[in-house]
C-alpha cells in the first residue's frame, strides 16, 4: 500500500494488480475479494491484455465495473483509457475500445480518464507496453489531479 502526498491531499493507493491480467481475471478476484472498508476512489485501467492476447468485450468490462459499483457504491470509480503501445493496428484496436468504454462511462454516470493521448509518447513504454519510471510518473500525475479535484 502506498501513501502519497499530494498538495493538501493524502491518500493511499491498493493496486491489486496481478501481470498478464484480462478483464474477467479482475472480475473474479473483486468478486472473491472483499476491501474493510469502501474505497473513495476505485481508478480501473484494463483492457490491453484482453486486446493483445485474445479480444476486447465492452459487454466483459461493464460487468466489472457494475460488479465494482455494487460492492463499493460509495465510492467514485474512474475508468481509465487503456494505454497505448508501439503498434499501430493494436493501438487501432485500443481507440476502438476507448470510444467504448467513453460511451459506457457518459451513460452510466461513471467518470472516465482520457489519458490515451498524452501516453502516446515511446519514452513511456521500454518495451513497446510497459511503463517506464517516466510513464508511471505521467499516469500517476493524472490519478493525483482527479483525486485532487474531488478532494477540494
Amino acid at each position: 500500500m502506498a501513501k502519497i502526498r499530494l498538495t493538501r491531499v493524502n491518500y493511499k493507493a491498493i493496486n491489486p494488480a496481478v501481470a498478464g491480467s484480462q478483464i474477467n481475471d479482475v472480475y473474479k478476484r473483486v468478486a472473491e475479494t472483499t476491501l474493510t472498508s469502501q474505497p473513495e476512489f476505485i481508478i480501473v485501467l484494463i483492457g490491453i491484455n484482453n486486446i493483445i492476447f485474445s479480444s476486447f468485450n465492452i459487454a466483459d468490462y461493464r460487468k466489472l465495473i457494475n460488479n465494482l459499483h455494487l460492492k463499493y457504491n460509495r465510492s467514485k470509480i474512474i475508468c481509465v483509457s487503456i494505454l497505448p503501445v508501439n503498434d499501430l493496428p493494436v493501438n487501432q484496436k485500443v481507440s476502438k475500445a476507448n470510444m467504448e468504454i467513453k460511451s459506457f462511462c457518459q451513460e452510466s454516470d461513471y467518470i472516465y480518464l482520457d489519458v490515451y493521448k498524452d501516453m502516446l509518447p515511446p519514452e513511456y513504454r521500454f518495451d513497446g507496453l510497459h511503463l517506464t519510471d517516466a510513464g508511471y510518473k505521467k499516469l500517476t500525475s493524472y490519478y493525483n489531479k482527479i483525486v485532487y479535484d474531488f478532494k477540494r
